[in-house]
Formats: C-alpha cells, structure tokens, sequence
C-alpha cells in the first residue's frame, strides 16, 4: 500500500500512516484516503468516464 500512495502522490509520511491502517477495502473506499489520491482528473486521464458526465450525455434533461 506504501508504494501505491506515494505512486498517486501522497507524501512518504502520509503514505506510510496510511498503509498503516487496519482498515479493509470498503472503508478505504469511502475515505480520505482514496479521495484525495485518485481523483476524478486522474480517473479521466486513464481514460474513464465519470458517471456524472456518461449521465449528461445520455440524459434528455
């Protein structure tokens, strides 16, 4: 997890309390940790669609 979150970004203090965690991959998810490390910029450079953006240009609102 160390090398992952200095690879997207994280300071090598940061990542290291944060491959620290106990926590399991849901709560990783649904928190900072992943929030601010893979992005909705970084997400659109590897080529995927937010689902906000795919929803505006299939809706007819």
């Amino acid at each position: 997890r160390m090398r992952s979150l200095i690879r997207l970004g994280k300071s090598p203090g940061e990542a290291y309390a944060w491959s620290r965690s106990r926590m399991g991959g849901w709560r990783v998810a649904c928190s900072p940790i992943l929030g601010t490390t893979i992005t909705i910029n970084r997400l659109k450079q590897r080529g995927y669609i937010p689902f906000e953006d795919f929803y505006r240009k299939i809706s007819h609102v």
